[in-house]
């Protein structure tokens, strides 16, 4: 008996230590800040479904980095576009993300970003045909990735990005926008190279900025030439 009784309180013990992890994998359901077009923009395209560009943050998170990305939301919708800002990382419950955490959550922020975009495709404002993916740093990887595999995203604007997978890995890529610092110390320009050359070796249509003074954060560059370059390659991709 008092085996048994020994047994049923490490079962009891091991019930409970499992259940907070438990609690803690629930997965959250990302949260998304759409920015439509204008009343006068959209009165004019009531009756049609309008393309879509999600926006995925860097690793700092939208705490952070979030001023940025909504200015772009709020002025890339002026043309007749739907922007998704998207917190996939409300998935892992974070804000931001260390080094060690990339590695970990990568794939599972990819997987939770392809998710999402299933349910922005059901939105009925969204034409689910022209969906582009836009983001910076570890976001642009995150576009890359699932561009590379999901063969609905229609284009691909990259800022400061780069390749995660290896590079005989990537067979297909939408369009691609590059964007990147000559002076960028956290994705060299050597990793630029590398993406653009798997661009040419598959055959996919890209265009490419570098500016010779900007880091990381392209903050040499100013807001206005970054909208009027990314605002012209969507019109060229009709997105």
């Amino acid at each position: 008996m008092k085996a048994i009784s020994a047994i049923l309180v490490l079962f009891s013990t091991l019930a409970l230590a499992i259940q907070p992890i438990a609690v803690a994998s629930e997965r959250l359901l990302p949260r998304v800040e759409f920015f439509e077009p204008t009343l006068e923009t959209s009165s004019k395209q009531a009756s049609r479904k309008l393309p879509c560009i999600v926006i995925l943050h860097g690793s700092g998170g939208l705490d952070r980095e979030g001023g940025f990305f909504r200015n772009l939301a709020t002025s890339l919708s002026k043309e007749g576009r739907i922007c998704a800002v998207l917190h996939y990382m409300d998935s892992t419950r974070q804000t931001s993300a260390s080094q060690s955490d990339l590695g970990k959550s990568f794939g599972f922020w990819s997987k939770e970003i392809q998710r999402s975009l299933i349910r922005l495709s059901k939105n009925p404002r969204v034409d689910p045909e022209r969906i582009s993916l836009l983001g910076h740093s570890l976001g642009a990887q995150l576009a890359l990735d699932i561009g590379s595999r999901d063969n609905k995203i229609v284009s691909i604007v990259s800022l400061s990005g780069s390749l995660v997978r290896p590079v005989q890995q990537i067979k297909r890529m939408p369009p691609v926008l590059i964007i990147h610092g000559q002076k960028d110390s956290v994705v060299p320009l050597s990793k630029e190279k590398e993406l653009r050359n798997r661009l040419k070796q598959i055959g996919c249509l890209y265009q490419e900025y570098i500016f010779r003074q900007s880091d990381h954060s392209l903050s040499e560059v100013s807001f206005e030439s970054l909208i009027e370059i990314i605002s012209e390659f969507l019109r060229e991709m009709k997105t």
